[in-house]
């Protein structure tokens, strides 16, 4: 019981962190500043871990929420020799509603047009109504927006089952014979 018990401990102590490892090696990477925007407003984005584009692979395509959608308005983007861009201006529609929005940069391979290799990177962008417009934007879902918070949370539960489940077996174990 003992083994289990400790077993149990060591699962719920190294499930959160294999989770956390595996959301930051994601592989493609997505940065927009400022990352609050009104519509009609411009973006700088910068990426990393795309493709380079003399190894087959189509400039990268920004999108708003969907992997599919009308590609954002930009300059042509030009991956480097270390997979790394920058798009200086991105423009936001105008017709953007406010909200948050996610930001996505997609690439293909020039052979068949599949997805390249880890990606789209993707990044959290809020679009926010000028000044005098009435109503605030919350992000979908209600909830911070973390990735992470999942894992983290089921880990510390198992955690915390495991830390009861210890003590309940140390106190049946010391107690006296006749009680």
């Amino acid at each position: 019981m003992g083994r289990r018990v400790g077993l149990f401990l060591l699962v719920g102590a190294v499930l959160p962190l294999l989770f956390a490892a595996n959301a930051s090696a994601q592989g493609a990477v997505l940065r927009a500043t400022p990352s609050v925007v009104a519509p009609g407003g411009t973006i700088a984005v910068e990426g990393r871990g795309y493709t380079r584009l003399a190894n087959g692979a189509n400039s990268p395509v920004l999108r708003l929420s969907t992997r599919t959608g009308t590609p954002l308005d930009t300059e042509p983007i030009v991956v480097d020799g270390v997979g790394a861009f920058s798009a200086s201006s991105v423009t936001i529609p105008s017709s953007t509603p406010p909200g948050w929005y996610l930001l996505l940069a997609t690439q293909t391979r020039i052979s068949d047009g599949a997805q390249a290799g880890f990606t789209p990177g993707r990044t959290t962008v809020r679009v926010q109504a000028r000044a005098g417009a009435a109503g605030a934007a919350t992000r979908p879902g209600g909830g911070s927006g973390s990735g992470r918070s999942l894992p983290l949370l089921l880990g510390a539960v198992v955690l915390g089952a495991g830390s009861l489940l210890t003590v309940r077996r140390l106190r049946t174990l010391n107690r006296p014979l006749g009680a």
